[in-house]
């Protein structure tokens, strides 16, 4: 853990594949706020340093005088110490394509070509005191008899439910054929699941009863 007297570094990267939930929920965090860690409210905090596109001040291009991104370069080059890596979002596999590119952050001054997000990955993590990944995701099941049940799945669980509905789903409820491929997924998801308290109960299909069974 770092003294009070180290200045900690966030490098944040909020350019994974199209999740922005945590910087949606920090915004509007209360209690704690984001000023509160940003000006150091907080007692055993320690001083730490946001480097994140949401509220950074620097909004310069790349080599300017303004150059947010200029931060990165300096953790990958190992001019600042500690720092702690933010990966928001998903992270593309770079390989499975033929051309382009999925996600990037920024430009490479030598070659004006935009930096992949799993470049600034491959770049940032082995120097970093600590990477945080928005890897899992809270995926809440409401069946056609009104109860619900509520799972903590990767991501691309996600992605996957999202690509089935997209193929399926036909009019305004969606058709028989969606709906039964969706009670298939749950199938699966539930399959690999494990039954997690919940205030000292479990819950499923919206009915909480007690761990023992009675």
């Amino acid at each position: 853990m770092p003294d009070k007297e180290t200045v900690v570094h966030i490098l944040w990267i909020n350019a994974g594949l199209s999740c922005d939930g945590d910087s949606v929920a920090l915004t509007a965090a209360m209690q704690s706020s984001i000023e509160d860690i940003v000006f150091g409210t907080l007692p055993g905090l320690p001083k730490v340093d946001v480097h994140w596109p949401l509220i950074a001040p620097e909004t310069g291009p790349v080599g300017s005088n303004d150059d947010f991104i200029e931060w990165f370069f300096k953790g990958a080059r190992g001019e600042i110490n500690p720092f702690v890596l933010v990966i928001e979002g998903s992270i593309p596999n770079e390989k499975i394509k033929k051309e382009g590119y999925w996600s990037g952050f920024g430009n490479d001054p030598a070659s004006g070509q935009p930096i992949t997000t799993s470049e600034w990955i491959d770049r940032l993590a082995p120097k970093a005191l600590l990477v945080l990944a928005d890897v899992e995701a809270l995926l809440v099941y409401g069946d056609r008899n009104g109860g619900f049940e509520c799972f903590i799945v990767p991501i691309d669980a996600c992605y996957a439910l999202t690509g089935t509905m997209r193929r399926r789903w036909k009019g305004f409820d969606g058709g028989e054929q969606a709906w039964n491929d969706v009670d298939a997924f749950f199938d699966k998801i539930r399959e690999r699941s494990q039954t997690a308290p919940f205030r000292g109960q479990l819950l499923r299909n919206g009915d909480p009863r007690p761990e023992s069974g009675g």
